[in-house]
């Protein structure tokens, strides 16, 4: 098993981006993006509306407003390879 001396703690990078503070359940994992990640720009086929567009775990499109992808996506482990910050 590999041992991990320091882990890379989003809320402690540089590239965090915490949304929706004031929400009913502010620390749940669709609130927390990293901004050293960012999704490409589309356009939405169905509304024709400038959009982001991310790919899912089965592979396939998905057009969102979030121009950031989740936290939980990025850093699996705690050793994340974008992280900046104090460690």
């Amino acid at each position: 098993m590999k041992q991990i001396t320091k882990q890379a703690l989003c809320v402690n990078c540089d590239f965090h981006k915490h949304i929706i503070k004031n929400s009913s359940a502010p620390n749940v994992w669709y609130n927390h993006f990293c901004s050293a990640n960012p999704r490409k720009c589309a356009i939405n086929p169905v509304t024709g509306e400038a959009c982001f567009m991310g790919v899912n775990d089965f592979g396939q499109k998905y057009y969102t407003k979030d121009a950031f992808k989740y936290c939980r996506d990025i850093n699996k482990d705690g050793e994340c390879l974008d992280f900046k910050g104090e460690k």
